[in-house]
């Protein structure tokens, strides 16, 4: 069985989800925020430059003109877009480089994230959420646990996958058998670690729990229906076949009715195949 303070001592040495990008990330949320600031925080990281300067050129954006600066970058797109592109990138690259050290993880984890992170913002969208702002962040990190799972640990996966289909149990009951803890307490602990917001903690914690958290949170509602929604497409962690319930009382919290969480799903399809090719492009380099 794994210890859960093992595992967070062994975070630090990860191919690191990068210590800019997590300061962007806690900088853009701050109350005296500017532009000024956040281009001298992410000057440190000039690969996180580049990368984000290419998203902002991007066909995606749709901007008529082309942005040379990263200042100008963070005023034309906005703290919201800029904090979204800052997680985006590092998660890509922590992501690949773990692949190409050699660590045992699902390759569908990079789909499963920004399939988590689209769908959770358009869930958050449509219920009209005072946490619209957040929902692309916590999706992009509700499964950060499993990469930190195999990367410290070199978890099994595939092992534990096929014991959840065998025994028809979800993959939390999977871990826990196997592991002794789940993939929700190790990423609530190293976001807690990290210095997120306790929301965001409390989210990647709990999502696949939502009724069982000690404080009932919109935010683990909304990735809690965003992971459902992805396995109904059989996209990412979705697609191990592993057994995904919807819980009726997150719904309800959320007042989605399941003809809107229908409707949600046909578009979910068309954007995610649009966002993942562009993003996937553009990261890489």
């Amino acid at each position: 069985m794994l210890v859960l303070e093992d595992i967070l001592e062994k975070a630090w040495d990860l191919p690191s989800l990068p210590i800019v990008a997590l300061k962007v990330a806690r900088g853009t949320e701050a109350s005296d925020a500017c532009a000024s600031i956040i281009a001298e925080i992410m000057s440190q990281d000039q690969a996180l430059c580049v990368r984000v300067l290419r998203l902002a050129n991007s066909a995606f954006f749709g901007l008529n003109r082309r942005i040379s600066e990263l200042r100008e970058a963070i005023i034309v797109l906005g703290l919201t877009t800029i904090r979204r592109l800052a997680l985006l990138s590092c998660t890509y690259v922590w992501l690949d480089n773990m692949s190409k050290v050699g660590r045992a993880f699902p390759k569908s984890i990079w789909h499963h994230s920004i399939g988590m992170g689209v769908a959770a913002q358009e869930v958050a969208a449509v219920v009209a959420a005072s946490f619209e702002d957040d929902a692309f962040t916590a999706g992009i990190l509700a499964d950060v646990g499993i990469t930190a799972l195999c990367a410290t640990s070199h978890v099994d996966y595939p092992a534990i996958f096929a014991l959840a289909r065998t025994e028809n149990i979800s993959l939390i009951e999977a871990e826990n058998q196997v592991l002794g803890l789940d993939h929700g307490v190790v990423g609530g602990a190293l976001a807690e670690q990290w210095g997120f917001p306790p929301a965001l903690v409390n989210a990647i914690r709990w999502h696949h729990q939502a009724d069982e958290s000690p404080v009932l949170s919109p935010l683990a509602d909304c990735l809690h229906v965003s992971d459902f929604m992805l396995g109904q497409m059989g996209l990412g962690l979705g697609s191990e076949g592993v057994r995904g319930d919807l819980l009726p009382e997150a719904m309800a919290r959320l007042s989605l009715s399941p003809d809107k969480l229908e409707t949600l799903l046909d578009e979910l399809v068309a954007r995610y195949a649009k966002q993942e090719e562009d993003f996937r492009g553009l990261l890489a380099a």
